[in-house]
């Protein structure tokens, strides 16, 4: 028998019975406070150079992003100056010696070089240490940008 054939009464105790089942079929419905927190999206790698003194003379930068999971800017993922450590999460937000603080989104530049190049230059085999630090396969997938000191 369809809804249609049946007389408003017949609908209304079709429809209380339905609701009545799926209820008893489902238990108890959970409150929203018993549901749990979303997690905190996890920090990007900040990869940090070794202290130096040496720098090369590219400019690199821009608007400061995650890269392939990596703290970068305009695609590419940067190896940060030495002492360059996260200061905020919300908004995430990194302090560069001798720059100030930056969140995402902001722009910087920074002296430095192209160390990996995947149009035209040199691409390391994964998995690639670079200064002690290993380079996470997904960051190699962008060109990286060695930042200097300076």
């Amino acid at each position: 028998m369809t809804w249609v054939g049946m007389t408003a009464v017949g609908r209304l105790a079709g429809a209380l019975l339905l609701v009545a089942s799926v209820a008893a079929g489902c238990g108890r419905v959970p409150d929203v406070t018993t549901l749990p927190a979303p997690s905190p999206s996890p920090r990007p790698v900040l990869l940090v150079d070794e202290p130096t003194t040496a720098s090369m003379n590219a400019l690199g930068g821009g608007r400061i992003e995650v890269v392939g999971g990596c703290l970068g800017a305009d695609g590419g993922v940067i190896v940060w100056p030495h002492g360059t450590r996260f200061v905020g999460d919300d908004p995430l937000t990194v302090e560069v010696p001798g720059h100030g603080r930056f969140a995402l989104g902001d722009r910087i530049s920074l002296g430095g070089g192209w160390i990996v190049e995947h149009v035209g230059g040199t691409v390391p085999d994964a998995p690639w240490t670079f200064r002690g630090q290993r380079v996470p396969d997904s960051c190699l997938a962008h060109d990286v940008f060695l930042a200097g000191p300076y």
